[in-house]
């Protein structure tokens, strides 16, 4: 039976676990209770009541990040102890776990005092060079196993003179080199670099992304690569166990995310978009207040009310990418913290895995999700790359543990992105909707999301809806402004019974449109359009539409 991650954290197994980060069978579906935590995917470190806050305002280099982000990683495998505030965002956060959890914290200001206050937990230090663009990620990728800060040539004269010993230079090294001394090096235990997880991110001396992450990638002993556009990359992600994740992100823009997706699907590995992600070996360490964290904007299926109407739903794009939820979506005026949000039913992609990622974001927007007469503010799976056509040997799998997670989550309906699985391989779908928690699937083409042009199939007697028409940036992509969509949705027909009666318009997150254009344009619908959440959307067409 495969191996993947599951981190009971008991007193017996805690130390074990917090080195190691794997362990168990997935299929082990263990009971909630206060003292065990079930964890698919991300690995778990121990609850913490207390940080350091380093309040990082630009008062810190490229490198001296670097190492405190390692100190942040090694501190981990013990108990999390120290939390960056980069900006807004992670202010909110950590807001949030004073209030609702208790955490205690102290304001820390140099960052040498802080690695002295720590050095109990850390064995000495890897030397890279960031300047060559490839050791910092070697040294990452063995500094888990080995409890070493990560230290820049420059600054080991300091680490030194307060006593850290090198215990590798690998000044020079490449991922070519890590695969070919340390390949065999993947599994489990505390000498291992994990084979259920791995990082891809840059190591650039000027990429503002060249710390992030790699907290969590030490605590977890994962390899951290880069190699986008290289064969190397299948062979690292086949030394992963199937039904593992990729977290980070490649260079998309020299391959294209098509191809990115693909080499992690190909090897049964799920990509996770989340290379600004920042402390995530601190959100992850937190449990959800509850077992199941219950969206409170659902339609109660007695109170459905049917209607002789057009029915639209919108749901914006990206909520698989957690560095997004986590970082500037929740303060960003264009988004979440739009005085707009609330006028209308919006729906919003989000990932499942924040359940064990950062369980306090997804409460946080549960909690503040828009609950009016009027206005319901509505979540769905995200738009993960599974790309069925090849995926399908691990695509079971990953189903069913989503299956899990969305039942833990109150999420009923999964955006999928795809690449021609429609035409291809639609009992892919079936994958998906034989399970219990997932009601439909909300279908997206990549590259033009609305190429099927509102189509709906059947599976497993559950609705399989691809978009009808996208929200987009006019530059990027033709037939997918606001006022197209306008004029469209004014001029659709009323039938309730028909897939024609109904419109899913996907809203791209990056084109630059806001809230508040979205809002703008819905207040200049004619009356016989009726904008609603996803989940009533769905149940309308369940309801009402005619099958072939």
């Amino acid at each position: 039976m495969k191996k993947i991650i599951i981190l009971v954290l008991t007193a017996i197994m805690l130390s074990l676990c917090l080195i190691s980060c794997s362990g168990g069978n997935k299929e082990d579906v263990l009971e909630f209770t206060d003292s065990d935590y079930l964890s698919f995917y991300f690995p778990k470190p121990d609850e913490f009541d207390f940080l350091y806050v380093v309040y990082d305002r630009l008062q810190f280099t490229h490198r001296e990040r670097i190492m405190l982000a390692s100190m942040q990683g090694i501190t981990a495998k013990d108990t999390p102890c120290i939390y960056i505030v980069m900006n807004g965002n992670y202010q909110l956060w950590l807001d949030e776990m004073v209030e609702t959890r208790g955490i205690q914290t102290e304001a820390v200001t140099d960052l040498y005092l802080l690695l002295e206050t720590v050095r109990e937990s850390i064995n000495g230090y890897i030397l890279y060079d960031l300047t060559d663009g490839t050791s910092l990620n070697v040294a990452t990728s063995l500094a888990g196993i080995n409890r070493a800060i990560l230290v820049d040539y420059t600054m080991e004269e300091t680490v030194k003179a307060m006593g850290f010993e090198c215990i590798m230079d690998v000044r020079g090294c490449d991922d070519q080199w890590l695969y070919d001394n340390y390949k065999d090096q993947f599994g489990y235990g505390e000498d291992k670099i994990n084979d259920t997880i791995i990082l891809e991110q840059r190591a650039l001396e000027t990429d503002e992304r060249n710390f992030l992450l790699r907290d969590y990638a030490i605590f977890c002993n994962m390899a951290c690569i880069y190699q986008s556009d290289s064969l190397l990359k299948d062979k690292f992600l086949n030394l992963l166990e199937e039904d593992s994740i990729l977290i980070g992100w490649g260079n998309g823009d020299k391959v294209g995310e098509s191809e990115m997706g693909s080499a992690s699907a190909r090897n049964g590995v799920m990509q996770v978009a989340s290379d600004w992600h920042s402390n995530l070996s601190v959100l992850s360490a937190l449990r959800p207040m509850e077992e199941i964290i219950e969206q409170q904007t659902a339609t109660d299926p007695e109170t459905l009310v049917t209607e002789n109407v057009h029915y639209v739903t919108f749901i914006w794009t990206d909520g698989d990418n957690i560095q997004w939820t986590s970082g500037d979506f929740a303060v960003n005026p264009k988004y979440w913290a739009s005085e707009s949000r609330g006028e209308y039913s919006i729906g919003w992609g989000i990932n499942n895995l924040l359940y064990e990622a950062a369980p306090s974001t997804l409460e946080y927007f549960y909690e503040t999700a828009a609950n009016n007469e009027n206005a319901k503010d509505y979540f769905v799976v995200g738009p993960h790359f599974a790309y069925a056509t090849q995926y399908k040997e691990t695509l079971n799998e990953w189903t069913y543990h989503l299956d899990i997670l969305m039942g833990k989550t109150g999420l009923k309906y999964v955006q999928i992105n795809e690449l021609e699985t429609l035409e291809r391989y639609p009992e892919a779908f079936d994958e998906y909707t034989e399970h219990e928690n997932i009601h439909g699937l909300f279908y997206l083409e990549y590259e033009k999301y609305h190429k099927h042009g509102g189509k709906i199939i059947w599976s497993n007697d559950k609705p399989v809806v691809t978009a009808k028409y996208a929200i987009w940036d006019p530059g990027a992509m033709e037939d997918a402004t606001l006022e197209d969509c306008l004029e469209k949705l004014n001029s659709a027909p009323v039938d309730i019974t028909s897939e024609d009666g109904y419109t899913f318009v996907t809203v791209h997150a990056w084109s630059g449109y806001t809230m508040d254009d979205l809002c703008d344009m819905i207040d200049q619908l004619a009356d016989h359009v009726k904008v609603v959440t996803p989940d009533e959307f769905m149940q309308q067409i369940i309801k009402n539409v005619e099958r072939d």
